[in-house]
C-alpha cells in the first residue's frame, strides 16, 4: 500500500495484539451498553447494531487507530458489529425469533470473540443472509455441550461459511430439503461424519489443522452425504494417490440398458437407492462423474479438493499441504466449482494460498478490516484509512480486501492521481507471480491516472503490467486476451501506438513464460490484425519483437527461431488460429521445409481434414522443425522431432468431431527403426483415449482405413517402443468419411 506509515516493529506488535487467543464469553454485559444487552434478549439485532455503533463512536472519538488497536473492547465490538452487518441485522433478528435454540446460539456465539474471529476470517461469508449462522446454530444445538466442541470450531465455521456462500452453496442448501437418502446434504451430519472420522483415524493427519477457508474444500463438497460415506468406505489410497481415485468408476457413456449419459434416464433406475458416488462407481459415467468421484473420495479423507471444468471434460485437484495442488483426471487447472477468489486455476488457487498462508496475519487482517468498517461508520475516516492499511499490510493478496479498500478510498477521496499510481505500482510489486489478479485489481484505479499519461508513458505502464503477468504461472485456463483487449481499448485507435503495443506484447511474452501467454497474444493478433487485412502491422511488430528484420543470414536465422518459438507457443496454447496463421507466414518466408517424402502417397479414401486442424508434441527438441509442423498435416514435406522419452507422441486436434475414414502415417527417411512400434488413439473430449490401431513393425507408409468410421476430434499417434526413444515423422494425414 502506498502512504503506509506503519513500521515493521509496530506492525508485528499489532499482529500479536489482534491475534491474542480469546476465551468464551469475551463480551460480558458490562462491555455492552445496557440497551444493547436488552435488545439482544429481545432478538432485535437492528437495535443491537445501533447501540454498538454508538458505543464504538464514543470509544473512537478523537483517537488514532494506533491507540484504538490496543483497546480490547473496541476490537471485539468492531468484530461483533462486522458479523452482524455482514449477515444483515434484520436477518439475524429473524433467525433469533425462529427458534429458541437459535436465540441461545446467538447469545453464545456473539459472546465468544475467538469464535467470531474464526468465522469472520473464513474467506467467503454469506452476505445479507443468516444461513451461515443458522447452520452453525444447528451444529451448536446438537453438539455445543460436547467436551471437544471447541476442538472442532474450525469445522463448524467452515461448514457454516460453505453452506451460505460460494459455488456449492445453492446445492448444499437444496440438499437439506431432501429428507433422507440420495441427494441429502445435512450440515450437522457432515459435522458428525468428520469428527467421528477424525477420532477413528480415517482422515489425513492435517485435517485437524485446517482453517475454515480450507474446510470449504472438504466438508463443503457438492455431492451428497451418502457419497462421502460410500467413498470413504470403498476408496482407500495412499494420500498422494488420490489423483487416481476417479478410476474407482468405469468410463462409460451408455448404461447397461442402452441409455446415454447425456439423457435423463442413465442413472434413473438407481436414483433412490444409491448416492451419486455409488451410482457412478457401480454403473459408470463420463468425465464429470468420474472427476466428482475422485474429488469426493479425497474430501472424505479430510483432504481439500475441488472439481474443475476443462476443455471437453471435467477434472479435479486436491492437496495434502498448503500451496501444493495435485491434479486428478487431468486437473487441477481449470474453472474451480468451489472457490474463495473468482477466476481460473492456477491463478485463483495460487492467489488464495498466498492470501491465507499465515493464520495470524489473516486473523489480524480481518480484525483490522472490522475496525476499518466500524470507524468509517462512525465518521472517523483517517483512523479507518490506517486500519485499512493495517489489513492490507497483513494480507496484501486478499482480493476482496483490496477491492473494498479501493471503494473506501474513492468514496472518501483520500488519494490523488499520483497516489493511485503509487498504489497500482505497489500492487504490481506485491503481486509478483499473481499477475492476472494484479491486472484485475488495478483495472478500475488505472482510470484515475492513465488518461493523464503520454502515449509513450502508457506503453511503458502497460509493459509493467504485462511483465507482472509474464512472471505468473499459467495454464490453458488463464485468459490473457480479455486483459489485452481492455488495454488496447484504453490506448485508442492510433495505428502507431497500437503497433507499439502489439510489439511490446510480443516481445514480453516471447521472452518469458511457458508459451501459453505468447500463444494467446498471437491468437489475438491474428484475429485483430491478420484476419482484418492488417498483415503488415502484424509482420512489422513480429519482426521487431523477434529481434531481426529477416535480412541477411543472421536476420533470417533469428526470424526462423522466432517463428519456431511462436509455433510451439501456439501449439502449447492450443490455438489453431495462431498455429495456422504463424505457420503460413513461416511458409511464405521459406522456413517450412521438412523431410522429403516418397514419390507417391498411398492415401486412404475420404476427404482430408487434418489440414484444417493443428498439432502438438509431447516434447520438442533441438532437432525439431516447428516451421515444418504445418506440412505434417498436409501431403507435403513436413517434419517433427521429439526428445527421447517413453511414449513420445503427437496429437492432432481437428476443428470438430468427425467420422474418421482413414489415417496415413508417413515416416521420414533415415532412422526408420526408431518408429518401428506405434499405436494410434482417438478421443472426442481430449482427455479419454481409445486405441484404434497398433503396429509392431510399422511400414514407411502406414495406411489405415476404418469401415465403421469412428468419431474423433483428437488423434494421438504414439511411439510405443520400450524405454525412452525419440519420435519423428513426415506426415500424419487424417481423412473423414
Amino acid at each position: 500500500m502506498c502512504n503506509m506509515k506503519i513500521n515493521p516493529p509496530i506492525f508485528f506488535f499489532f499482529i500479536a495484539v489482534f491475534c491474542a487467543p480469546g476465551a468464551a464469553l469475551m463480551l460480558p454485559a458490562a462491555d455492552l451498553p445496557p440497551a444493547a444487552v436488552s435488545a439482544m434478549k429481545q432478538g432485535d439485532y437492528a437495535e443491537v447494531q445501533s447501540h454498538i455503533e454508538a458505543q464504538i463512536k464514543k470509544i473512537a472519538a478523537g483517537k488514532s487507530f494506533k491507540e484504538l488497536a490496543k483497546d480490547k473492547t473496541f476490537r471485539e465490538l468492531a468484530t461483533l458489529l462486522d458479523v452482524i452487518d455482514t449477515a444483515g441485522a434484520d436477518n439475524v433478528s429473524a433467525l433469533a425469533k425462529t427458534d429458541k435454540k437459535y436465540a441461545a446460539f446467538l447469545d453464545a456465539f456473539f459472546g465468544d470473540d475467538a469464535w467470531l474471529q474464526l468465522y469472520s476470517g473464513a474467506g467467503l461469508l454469506p452476505e445479507n443472509s443468516a444461513v451461515g449462522l443458522r447452520v452453525m446454530g444447528d451444529i451448536w444445538a446438537a453438539h455445543g455441550n460436547d467436551a471437544d466442541f471447541r476442538k472442532f470450531l474450525s469445522l463448524t465455521c467452515g461448514i457454516g461459511a460453505a453452506w451460505g456462500a460460494g459455488g456449492n452453496a445453492r446445492d448444499l442448501q437444496k440438499g437439506e430439503k431432501i429428507k433422507s437418502g440420495s441427494g441429502r446434504r445435512d450440515p450437522v451430519w457432515r459435522y458428525e461424519f468428520f469428527t467421528k472420522s477424525w477420532k477413528t483415524g480415517k482422515l489425513h493427519k492435517n485435517f485437524i489443522r485446517l482453517r475454515p477457508w480450507e474446510i470449504r474444500f472438504v466438508a463443503g463438497t457438492k455431492w451428497d452425504d451418502a457419497s462421502l460415506e460410500f467413498t470413504q468406505k470403498k476408496i482407500n489410497l495412499r494420500p498422494g494417490r488420490y489423483g487416481d481415485a476417479c478410476w474407482a468408476a468405469t468410463y462409460s457413456g451408455t448404461s447397461e440398458f442402452g441409455d446415454t449419459i447425456q439423457g435423463p434416464l442413465y442413472y434413473s433406475p438407481w436414483q433412490e437407492d444409491m448416492g451419486e458416488a455409488e451410482r457412478t462407481v457401480r454403473h459408470g459415467g463420463v468425465c464429470g462423474a468420474l472427476s466428482h468421484v475422485g474429488q469426493t473420495a479425497a474430501a472424505a479423507r479430510g483432504i481439500p479438493s475441488y472439481p474443475c471444468g476443462q476443455p471437453g471434460h471435467c477434472a479435479y485437484g486436491f492437496r495434502l499441504e498448503r500451496g501444493k495442488w495435485i491434479g486428478g483426471f487431468g486437473g487441477p487447472d481449470g474453472g474451480p466449482h468451489n472457490y474463495i477468489f473468482p477466476g481460473e486455476a492456477p491463478t485463483s488457487t495460487n492467489l488464495m494460498e498466498a492470501a491465507f498462508a499465515d493464520d495470524n496475519k489473516v486473523a489480524a487482517a480481518y480484525r483490522a478490516r472490522a475496525c476499518a468498517r466500524a470507524l468509517e461508520k462512525c465518521g472517523e475516516t483517517a483512523a479507518a484509512k490506517s486500519a485499512w492499511e493495517m489489513a492490507l499490510r497483513a494480507t496484501p493478496h486478499n482480493w476482496y480486501l483490496q477491492l473494498e479498500f479501493q471503494k473506501f478510498a474513492r468514496e472518501h477521496k483520500i488519494f490523488s492521481a499520483g497516489d493511485w499510481k503509487k498504489y497500482a505500482e505497489d500492487i504490481l510489486k506485491k503481486y509478483a507471480g499473481h499477475g492476472f489478479a494484479a491486472a484485475k485489481i488495478i483495472e478500475l484505479v488505472e482510470n484515475e491516472f492513465f488518461g493523464k499519461m503520454s502515449d509513450a508513458e502508457k506503453i511503458a505502464w502497460l509493459k509493467k503490467v504485462q511483465d507482472c503477468i509474464a512472471g505468473t504461472p499459467t495454464s490453458w485456463a488463464t485468459k490473457l486476451v480479455p486483459v489485452i483487449e481492455a488495454e488496447s481499448k484504453k490506448l485508442g485507435d492510433d495505428a502507431k501506438t497500437q503497433e507499439q503495443f502489439l510489439q511490446m506484447l510480443l516481445e514480453t511474452h516471447l521472452a518469458r513464460g511457458n508459451g501459453e501467454n505468447f500463444g494467446q497474444v498471437l491468437e489475438w493478433a491474428v484475429k485483430n490484425y491478420v484476419a482484418k487485412g492488417k498483415d503488415k502491422i502484424f509482420a512489422d511488430a513480429f519482426s521487431k519483437a523477434a529481434g531481426g528484420n529477416g535480412k541477411g543470414e543472421v536476420g533470417k536465422d533469428k526470424m526462423k527461431q522466432a517463428y519456431a518459438k511462436a509455433i510451439v507457443a501456439a501449439e502449447a496454447a492450443r490455438s489453431g488460429a495462431a498455429f495456422n496463421a504463424i505457420s503460413l507466414k513461416a511458409q511464405q518466408a521459406g522456413f517450412g521445409n521438412g523431410y522429403e517424402g516418397p514419390a507417391k502417397l498411398d492415401v486412404p479414401a475420404g476427404t482430408l481434414v487434418s489440414d484444417k486442424g493443428f498439432m502438438r508434441l509431447s516434447s520438442t527438441s533441438s532437432w525439431d522443425s516447428p516451421c515444418a509442423h504445418y506440412n505434417v498435416l498436409r501431403p507435403a514435406d513436413g517434419a517433427f522431432h521429439t526428445e527421447g522419452e517413453k511414449n513420445a507422441h503427437v496429437i492432432v486436434e481437428l476443428p470438430q468431431v468427425v467420422p474418421v475414414s482413414g489415417i496415413l502415417i508417413v515416416k521420414n527417411r533415415g532412422n526408420e527403426w526408431r518408429t518401428k512400434k506405434m499405436k494410434i488413439y482417438r478421443s472426442t473430449d481430449g482427455a479419454t483415449w481409445f486405441e484404434i490401431a497398433s503396429s509392431e513393425n510399422t511400414p514407411n507408409q502406414w495406411k489405415l482405413e476404418f469401415r465403421d468410421a469412428p468419431q474423433a476430434r483428437w488423434i494421438k499417434v504414439e511411439n510405443s517402443a520400450e524405454g525412452k526413444e525419440v519420435f519423428h515423422l513426415r506426415n500424419v494425414l487424417i481423412y473423414k468419411k
